[in-house]
């Protein structure tokens, strides 16, 4: 017999409790690099099951609240293309209301350095602001999980033959409040969770792809929190 529990199991849902999972077992894992800087504290630690790497990503940004990083997630197309330079195009490719989570199909072309093909990336986004009843935490997740019909209706002939397909087996942007522990609860700062698995395809080694994983982490979320300086509340 199943268990209906599971039966109203999304996709989604299963792609949150693995980050939560990823998450909670990052504190145990060694440090790849870190940054300390006025108010901000980064690390990023890899982790690894077998040949396959997950790279995490942990920053803790005083006096900044989550509201000024909603903006990055709800307006993620933009936000990233504007401050990624190797990000060509993404394309927005429609909603599924299926999913509880509202997916919405992603195409991105990346433009790497010479001599590497260009790279396409097609993947689910989902997006919950104000998770778990929390107006303060706010969650992206981008997965090719479950993508063969966005596989099939927007990767053309031409793109199968000119690029390299790109893969994200799961990358996440966790937002969260951090509060004042003297009881009064009022929010300090944020909490900015990163994560990324994926393949970025073609021949590139293994021990190479691995030394830049954490500069890369480090670069993204400094992006982020860029992104949050610039809307924190105050700001013009």
């Amino acid at each position: 017999m199943s268990n209906p529990n599971c039966e109203d199991e999304s996709i989604g849902d299963v792609l949150e409790k693995k980050i939560e999972a990823l998450f909670e077992e990052a504190s145990s894992l060694p440090v790849a690099l870190s940054r300390n800087k006025s108010g901000t504290s980064i690390e990023v630690r890899l982790n690894f099951e077998g040949a396959h790497m997950t790279s995490l990503a942990e920053a803790r940004v005083d006096r900044i609240p989550p509201s000024a990083f909603r903006g990055y997630l709800e307006n993620f197309r933009d936000a990233t293309t504007e401050n990624d330079p190797t990000i060509k195009e993404m394309q927005l490719l429609g909603i599924d209301e299926t999913d509880r989570h509202k997916r919405e199909g992603i195409k991105v072309r990346l433009k790497l350095p010479f001599p590497l093909k260009e790279r396409i990336m097609i993947h689910w986004k989902y997006l919950t602001i104000g998770r778990n009843g929390n107006e303060d935490e706010h969650l992206l997740i981008l997965s090719e999980q479950n993508n063969e019909e966005l596989l099939e209706k927007f990767l053309t002939k031409k793109e199968r033959e000119k690029c390299v397909l790109a893969r994200t087996f799961l990358c996440a942007y966790w937002i969260k409040p951090i509060r004042d522990q003297d009881g009064s609860n009022i929010i300090t700062g944020s909490t900015i969770q990163y994560v990324f698995s994926g393949d970025i395809g073609g021949n590139i080694p293994k021990n190479f792809q691995e030394w830049v994983a954490p500069q890369t982490n480090l670069d993204t979320i400094r992006k982020v929190i860029r992104y949050g300086k610039n809307h924190a509340p105050g700001k013009c």
